[in-house]
């Protein structure tokens, strides 16, 4: 049995767009019957909403897609550097922040990416929507999907 592909979303507080992502991404794979190939978290670069649940608005946002998170946010440890393969962030300064966190661990092998390098839309950064309301959620969560599909396709065995 193959190796499990270990994958990470990060956004600062693990409160919104991380964890949309990590929802989308488990109901894609889910959808695809590939759920075993996967394992899949989200966490923030802060520590700020330490077992929190998931901003309301991100959980409405994916209610209305037929969604849900049971997630609890959490901060990115060094052990995460050396166990997932691919942790993706949603903007530059979490990338900077990760980039410089990750000179810290020996034996790192995670690919750090912008989420949005992945976006068929060329939208490079995933708009951070806890200033906003639905709207800027549900183009969070489009940005998410789109990058998403893109990896999932990329990664198809």
């Amino acid at each position: 049995m193959a190796m499990k592909k270990r994958v990470l979303f990060v956004c600062f507080g693990n409160t919104c767009r991380s964890p949309m992502a990590e929802a989308i991404f488990k109901k894609l794979v889910a959808e695809g019957g590939i759920s075993d190939q996967w394992d899949v978290d989200s966490a923030g670069t802060s520590n700020w909403a330490l077992g929190s649940p998931p901003d309301n608005r991100a959980l409405g946002c994916l209610a209305r897609h037929g969604l849900s998170s049971n997630h609890r946010g959490r901060q990115i440890t060094k052990s995460d550097f050396v166990e997932c393969d691919n942790i993706f962030c949603m903007d530059t300064k979490n990338l900077s922040l990760l980039e410089q966190f990750s000179k810290d661990v020996a034996n790192t092998k995670a690919h750090i990416l912008l989420l949005g390098s992945l976006d068929p839309h060329e939208e490079l950064i995933i708009s951070d929507p806890f200033s906003g309301g639905s709207r800027e959620y549900e183009r969070a969560y489009e940005q998410c999907h789109r990058c998403i599909q893109a990896f999932l396709r990329l990664n198809a065995a």
